[in-house]
């Protein structure tokens, strides 16, 4: 029993100790504890601040979302966000039909009806000009060789004028004829190898300026034959093309062009017209090689994807099926358009996915309409509204007719979109509250 109670007197003493020593430091342990709360609630919120991207608008100092192209208290445009071009009427609605006509015209061309001071004023987006290219035919170079008694061996020097990926291929021979062919270094080393017959071939990747072997030993039959490199051509600059003519000469060619869009926004990519039978590999890459988009195609068929203003892009249109001529068309965005102060505006969508941007501001509280007044047949598009923060209020996909209603607010900034569902052609977006 002693001992049982000098036991429970020693735990009650560790129990003790314990305890006055965290009374003793109370004060201390909760002053830490504040100031680490208090360091990591800062912190916290200065890193949802950071993660949230926000920015302060130097006009009024108003705190933005990063979504937010325009300040939410003052409308100023974000520092680095594409500004709308000033709107700037260019036509006239007719009070008769509704049509929207050319300042320079005194009468509507639809029904005849004059003009009035008080028509409402419209705008008039100017058609796309159509810039054509034909592009530089690719390169075949060929050896001719001759495989029989005294010679089963052909070697070639091949000075490589581009860097890419190069086709070798029998371009011609007897029936039964088959031969190693191969690419080696200056160090002897082989590159890329295969047996051939007629037609068929190997892709090997080589670079500017270095000097190369092609090799060719005979493996089955005799006989005369020429073989041949496809030369891969430079990268091609698009430049403000909408459309470029250009063409396939060998398997597995691979044509590559650079793009650097002048507006942020949808570009397509599409094979407008092409030889039968023809199929390709169409792909958009970035500045580091990093495939954006890519799809197998062929005519009408092509990708659509956002790319940004001023930013480099690499296209490949590669060859996938038979040989011959091709047309590709690129559709390129709109700058955005200030709307404000417009009751219609004609515009067009020519190209898959196309989007119309306008921004516009409310000039009081109350419901909008935004109605497609006029569209060609078969014309379908999504129209719809976001606020300053690039939160959606509302859309709708609709035909002739059709409107797209939302609740905005007086002095507030709205992006109107108008987006390609179905055909393409021109339309009226009439705007009413």
């Amino acid at each position: 029993m002693r001992s049982m109670d000098r036991n429970r007197e020693k735990t009650f003493r560790f129990h003790g100790r314990g305890e006055a020593k965290r009374k003793g430091d109370g004060k201390t342990w909760r002053s830490i504890a504040e100031l680490l709360l208090v360091f990591l609630l800062a912190a916290g919120a200065a890193n949802q601040a950071l993660a949230a991207g926000a920015w302060v608008c130097p006009a009024c100092g108003h705190e933005n979302p990063e979504r937010a192209k325009f300040c939410g208290s003052c409308s100023r445009p974000r520092a680095d966000a594409e500004i709308p071009e000033p709107v700037q009427t260019n036509a006239w609605v007719c009070s008769n039909c509704g049509e929207i006509c050319s300042d320079g015209d005194t009468f509507c061309m639809i029904c005849g009806g004059g003009r009035h001071d008080s028509d409402l004023r419209a705008l008039m987006m100017p058609e796309r000009e159509v810039l054509s290219r034909a592009m530089p035919s690719a390169e075949i170079r060929t050896f001719e060789g001759t495989f029989n008694q005294e010679s089963k061996t052909m070697n070639r020097d091949f000075t490589a004028p581009v860097s890419g990926w190069y086709y070798v291929f029998l371009e011609s021979a007897p029936k039964g004829l088959r031969a190693y062919c191969a690419i080696r270094d200056t160090k002897g080393y082989e590159l890329q190898s295969d047996y051939l017959t007629q037609g068929g071939g190997f892709q090997v990747k080589l670079k500017a300026g270095e000097n190369y072997t092609l090799l060719a030993e005979q493996n089955r039959d005799p006989g005369s034959f020429r073989l041949a490199i496809g030369v891969p051509k430079e990268w091609q600059d698009l430049g403000d093309c909408t459309e470029i003519t250009d063409s396939f000469l060998y398997q597995k060619q691979d044509n590559r062009y650079t793009i650097t869009p002048q507006t942020s926004g949808i570009h397509t990519f599409w094979i407008g017209r092409a030889m039968k039978g023809l199929r390709f590999w169409l792909a958009v890459q970035d500045g580091q090689g990093y495939s954006l988009k890519e799809d197998y195609v062929t005519q009408n068929g092509g990708v659509s994807l956002r790319l940004k203003a001023g930013t480099t892009y690499y296209l490949h249109v590669g060859q996938n099926q038979d040989l011959g001529e091709y047309q590709l068309k690129i559709g390129r965005p709109r700058k955005t358009l200030e709307i404000t102060g417009c009751s219609l505006i004609g515009g067009s969508i020519d190209y898959r996915e196309e989007q119309n941007v306008y921004t516009f501001k409310a000039p009081k509280d109350g419901e909008y309409q935004f109605r497609l007044a006029r569209a060609d047949s078969g014309f379908r598009a999504c129209v719809a509204v976001y606020d300053f923060g690039g939160y959606e209020l509302g859309s709708e996909y609709i035909r002739q007719g059709g409107k797209t209603r939302v609740t905005l607010s007086a002095g507030a900034t709205y992006t109107v979109k108008v987006i390609q569902n179905e055909g393409y052609g021109t339309y009226s977006l009439q705007i009413s509250y």
